[in-house]
């Protein structure tokens, strides 16, 4: 089984890598990868391949500024967040003792905006 800290350490060594012969000598470089949680901290621009054409080119930036973000909520009984949540906010779960673990905000990732943009995420 591979150690995914080895998987890290090798991807970061090789961004640097590519960013140095990218800035240093101005080279595009091509990867093609299916961990794309990799290739988004790597890459400028990607590229979105499906069934073996190319259907968006597109800064890396704009993919960011364009992804979704969500609120999550964490909860002990989920029966009753879910009725609190119909009918009120989430000051009111925490009033009615609901028991709010966490709350927090989640953006798409990289094979989120894959899964949309080549129909393939049932969204």
């Amino acid at each position: 089984m591979e150690d995914p800290r080895s998987r890290r350490a090798e991807g970061k060594g090789l961004g640097l890598a590519f960013k140095k012969l990218s800035d240093g000598y101005g080279m595009s470089i091509i990867i093609s990868s299916h961990i794309l949680s990799e290739v988004g901290s790597i890459a400028d621009t990607i590229g979105v391949i499906s069934k073996g054409s190319l259907i968006k080119e597109i800064p890396i930036e704009e993919v960011s500024s364009m992804s979704e973000t969500y609120i999550w909520f964490s909860v002990e009984d989920v029966k009753k967040a879910a009725y609190i949540l119909s009918e009120e906010i989430s000051a009111q779960l925490a009033l009615d003792g609901a028991g709010i673990n966490s709350i927090g905000t989640k953006s798409e990732s990289l094979e989120d905006y894959f899964l949309k943009i080549t129909g393939e995420g049932g969204k």
